[in-house]
C-alpha cells in the first residue's frame, strides 16, 4: 500500500468502477467527513430519472473500504487544539474511539471493530438506506446551501481592518500580520469563524488569558480528551 490520499465526491464521480478498485489497491484513504455528508446529503435531493439512491450507491460502491479510515471531525479537533490538546500532524489519518488492549508481546495498541462509515457505506453500495439517514441527509443538506459566504467575508474584512485585498501576497501578509497579533478578541473571533461551539468558550479563554497569549498548556492524551 502506498501513501494516505484524501479526495472529494468530485474525484470518485470521475472515477470508473474499475479505476477506483486500483485507488484502492495502491494507496490507503483518509475518508473525511465532508465526503460522507456530501454523498448522505445527496438522498435528498430533488428526485432524478436515474433516482438518488442509485446516485448515492454508485459512489458508494467506488469509495475504498479496504486500507480506508474516517478522521475525526474538523470541529473537536480545532476545538481540542485551541485548549492545548493538539492533534498529531504528522500526515496520519486522525481516528477517535477504539478500545486499548496489550498484545501478547507486551505491546499496546487500539483496537477498532468495523468503522460505523464503513458498515453505512457497505449497506449504501447494495441499495440499502435506514430511515435516520434519510432525515440526516435533509438536515445536512440544509446546513451546507444555508451558508452564507457573504456574510463571512463582511465579518472578516472586519476583523481584519481590510476591505479587500489585491494579491495572494497581499492576503498571505494581512492574515499572518493578523494572527501575530495578541488580544482575546482575536481568539474569540476565530473560535467563531471557525464555528466552534459555545460549550468550549470558558477553557478557551482560560488558556490564553485576558490578553489572548498562551498560558502554559497542561499535557493531556490526545485521544482521551477528543472524547
Amino acid at each position: 500500500m502506498g501513501p494516505v490520499v484524501i479526495f472529494d465526491k468530485s474525484t470518485l464521480q470521475s472515477l470508473s468502477l474499475d479505476e477506483a478498485i486500483w485507488l484502492e489497491n495502491f494507496f490507503y484513504s483518509n475518508i473525511t467527513p465532508m465526503l460522507f455528508i456530501e454523498t448522505l446529503a445527496d438522498l435528498s435531493k430533488p428526485k432524478t430519472s436515474r433516482g438518488v439512491e442509485a446516485l448515492v450507491s454508485d459512489i458508494a460502491r467506488k469509495t475504498p473500504i479496504n486500507g480506508a479510515f474516517p478522521n475525526a471531525f474538523h470541529h473537536p479537533l480545532i476545538a481540542n487544539d485551541l485548549v492545548g490538546n493538539h492533534p498529531p500532524m504528522n500526515n496520519q489519518v486522525v481516528l477517535v474511539g477504539g478500545e486499548m488492549k496489550r498484545s501478547p508481546d507486551g505491546k499496546t495498541g487500539a483496537h477498532f471493530d468495523e468503522f460505523d462509515e464503513s458498515a453505512a457505506l457497505s449497506r449504501w453500495q447494495d441499495g440499502e438506506f435506514h430511515e435516520i439517514e434519510r432525515r440526516l441527509a435533509g438536515a445536512w443538506r440544509s446546513l451546507l446551501t444555508g451558508i452564507d459566504f457573504r456574510a463571512m467575508m463582511k465579518e472578516t474584512s472586519g476583523a481584519l481592518g481590510v476591505e479587500r485585498v489585491k494579491s495572494l501576497v497581499e492576503a498571505y501578509d494581512v492574515s499572518s500580520a493578523f494572527v501575530r497579533e495578541t488580544g482575546i478578541e482575536r481568539v474569540r473571533f476565530a473560535r467563531h469563524y471557525l464555528g466552534i461551539g459555545p460549550q468550549w468558550q470558558d477553557e478557551i479563554d482560560t488558556r490564553y488569558g485576558s490578553t489572548g497569549d498562551e498560558d502554559v498548556p497542561t499535557v493531556v492524551d490526545f485521544e482521551t480528551a477528543l472524547h
